[in-house]
Order: structure tokens, then C-alpha cells, then sequence
């Protein structure tokens, strides 16, 4: 079988370089003439973040479970979607200038005294010290540099998304342009497609990184086949994919009746915040195992067969970002039942994956060969430098 490369990707390249070019608030599309804190942000915005940046805890949080839409003119009906935005698109708080902070606090101590006698309540409730409570509610446990890990995430993630990829091919599909057209092959590719793309995001975290060549073989062998399919089941949930009737049939062509309905559920079925899923995704590619399909006939050789306990400490870390972002956004109650759902969704995906890999010849041919690939870029490219988290390398 010839490996190809999938339909269209050329098309998310340039739709990638058109992007670059446009000088717009990564925030709430505003126009932004410099790079403030990590990435392009108006006066507005950067403004807001000058004085929240420091202490998201205090923020308010957001009464529509996290789904408030940012833009130019709802940027200030909801603190909390809006601060969470400026740390998705990579701006970090450890870039806001120590004397602003140290002015901005002096501002505010002179503004405490000059009341106080006039607003005693006021004072007392600004004046208490947050602690770590999971039990009450609390939102103060995520520190500067987990929140900078957070969009170092989110950002690895939405660099090798295909989002823009799967956009192309509905347009086409919705024109009149009868060149080329969507068929099955290109539906397995597309998923191929999907498994490269997380591959990239996987091999761009440094915990991946400091794992030998072996042992990254080894974890992908494990774990891709579940991620490549719950990243192309969250995709297409986002891109309102399958919703289209025709690339549900072609779908149903290529898997089945039956695999194609059972994607299709999923995707119902997914928490509505995309952030908790990118996450979801990582967690996942740090576990001791999760395919049940055993593929390696070598697995005693397995170099992490007596070592998994090396990836929980990445796993955790993960978690745990996960956890208090969750209890952030959402309160301790609700974070228990949608951090269920996620474990839930995400053992319907391993078995999905499985059944999937069993059932198609097609799909298990294509897949296992973009996995051999990936093993061999590995080897490949064992002594080249790789930007972290996806992001260009800085010059000495």
C-alpha cells in the first residue's frame, strides 16, 4: 500500500499562512497593531489582562457553564470566558512587567486606605486570603505557571488540529466544484490524517521528549489508535462533520452501518467544552495502555513493559491541571460529574477504536501503516531538535 498524503492538507497550510498575516486581537477580533503578553491583543484587551492577569481567582465566574462567545462586542459581558480566552491563545501573566504589578498594587493599597471608613465590608471581603478548599468551591489552586501550561496545551493542540482541514472539504462538498470530489479512500485518510496530527502533538510535549526513542515507539503503539479516534470523533462533533448527509454516507460506505452510527453516538454524546476534551486527549497519550487489541507479537521486548509507572507522573501532573482548571470553570460539584463523563466517554472510545480495528481491513491497514511511520520519523529525526509544545524554535 502507498502511503499518501491526506485530502487536502495542503488546504489547512494555506489557510494557516493566511491567518498569520492578519493583524486582529486573538481575544475578541478587535484590531491589534503589537504582540502584548504572548500574542496579538487590542488596547482593550490587553488592558484587562494587565490588571487580571495577575490573580485570575477573583475573577467571576462564568454563569453559561463556560460557553460565552468573545468578540468585540461581548468582551466585557463575562470576565471569566474572556480571561480563560487570553490563556488559550498564549498569553502569560509571567510577561506583565513586575514594576506595572508592583504600581498596580500600590494604586490599590492607596484606594483601600482613602475608603476606609467609608467601606469597611468592601475591604474585609477583598482583604481575605483565598486557600485550597476543593470542597467549597474554591478557585484560587491554579497557579502562574500551571496556567501557562494550560495554554501551552491547548495551543500545541490547535497547532496541529485539522479543523480547518475538515471546513475545506464541507465547503467543497457544499459547492458546485465537482473536481476531486470526497470518496471513501480520502475518508480513511482523512482519519490517518488525524492520528499524524496527534502524533505531532504528542511528540511536541517535553514529557514525551525525555522518553528514549524505544519507549515514545513503544507509547504510541499504545495509545495512538484511541486518540486518533477521539480526535477524529471530537472533530468531528466541532465541524458539524457527520451532520452532513453526505459525508455520513461516504462514511457509512467506507465503515459500515454500524461503526458509522456508533461515531456518530460518541460524538452526541462528548462534554460541550472543547477545552476539556484537548485535555482529555492528553491524558490519554500518557497512559500505561490504551488499545485493547494486543498488535505487538514482541510485547515482552516491550520498553516500557516493566516501566509504565514513569508515565504517571506525566499523567498526573495532566490530571491534576485538568482537575483545578475544571473546578475553576465549574465548582467542585459539577467538575465530579463531567470529569466522569470524560473517564465514561473516554473507555467508549477504546473500545470504538478497537471494534473499528478489527472489523475494517481498510482502517486497520491504513492506521497500522501511519503507525510504522510515525516509528520510523521517530528514528529518523531521533537528533533533531523539536520545538516544544509547537512552538518555533528562539534563536541563540
Amino acid at each position: 500500500m502507498t502511503f499518501r498524503q491526506p485530502f487536502v492538507i495542503s488546504a489547512e497550510i494555506n489557510y494557516n499562512k493566511s491567518l498569520s498575516k492578519t493583524n486582529f486581537c486573538k481575544v475578541c477580533g478587535d484590531e491589534a497593531r503589537i504582540n502584548n503578553y504572548g500574542a496579538f491583543s487590542c488596547h482593550s484587551c490587553k488592558t484587562f489582562f494587565r490588571r487580571n492577569g495577575f490573580r485570575p481567582e477573583i475573577v467571576r465566574p462564568c454563569q453559561n457553564n463556560g460557553q460565552c462567545q468573545v468578540n468585540k462586542v461581548t468582551r466585557k459581558l463575562c470576565t471569566a470566558c474572556r480571561l480563560c480566552k487570553f490563556f488559550a491563545v498564549g498569553m502569560h501573566s509571567d510577561l506583565i512587567r513586575k514594576p506595572d504589578h508592583r504600581i498596580r498594587k500600590n494604586s490599590s493599597s492607596i484606594k483601600y486606605e482613602t475608603t476606609e471608613f467609608s467601606d469597611h465590608a468592601a475591604i474585609r471581603s477583598v482583604s481575605q486570603l483565598p486557600t485550597l478548599d476543593l470542597l467549597n468551591h474554591d478557585r484560587s489552586s491554579l497557579t502562574t505557571s500551571q496556567w501557562t501550561l494550560f495554554s501551552n496545551v491547548l495551543h500545541a493542540h490547535d497547532r496541529f488540529s485539522l479543523m480547518s482541514t475538515l471546513h475545506h472539504i464541507l465547503n467543497r462538498l457544499s459547492s458546485s466544484y465537482h473536481g476531486a470530489r470526497f470518496n471513501e479512500a480520502n475518508a480513511v485518510e482523512t482519519i490517518g490524517a488525524m492520528y499524524i496530527s496527534m502524533e505531532s502533538f504528542i511528540s511536541c510535549t517535553p514529557d514525551f521528549q525525555v522518553l528514549s526513542v524505544n519507549e515514545q515507539q513503544s507509547l504510541l503503539k499504545r495509545n495512538l489508535h484511541c486518540i486518533g479516534s477521539s480526535c477524529s470523533n471530537f472533530l468531528f462533533r466541532d465541524a458539524h462533520f457527520l451532520n452532513n448527509p453526505e459525508c455520513f454516507q461516504i462514511y457509512r460506505r467506507a465503515y459500515g452501518s454500524e461503526m458509522t452510527n456508533q461515531a456518530y453516538h460518541l460524538t452526541k454524546q462528548l462534554d460541550l467544552d472543547s477545552t476539556l476534551i484537548k485535555f482529555m486527549l492528553i491524558i490519554v497519550a500518557f497512559s500505561s495502555n490504551s488499545f485493547l487489541v494486543d498488535i505487538d507479537e514482541n510485547i515482552h521486548n516491550d520498553s516500557l513493559l516493566l516501566g509504565t509507572f514513569r508515565l504517571f507522573g506525566s499523567q498526573n501532573v495532566y490530571v491534576e491541571l485538568l482537575w483545578k482548571y475544571m473546578e475553576y470553570r465549574y465548582g467542585y460539584s459539577e467538575t465530579v460529574i463531567r470529569f466522569a463523563g470524560l473517564v465514561k466517554h473516554v473507555l467508549s472510545m477504546i473500545k470504538h477504536a478497537a471494534n473499528i480495528y478489527i472489523s475494517n481491513e481498510i482502517h486497520h491497514d491504513f492506521v497500522a501503516e501511519v503507525v510504522e511511520k510515525t516509528n520510523e520519523t521517530l528514528i529518523k529525526n531521533q537528533n533533531e531538535l523539536v520545538p516544544l509544545w509547537g512552538k518555533p524554535l528562539l534563536a541563540n
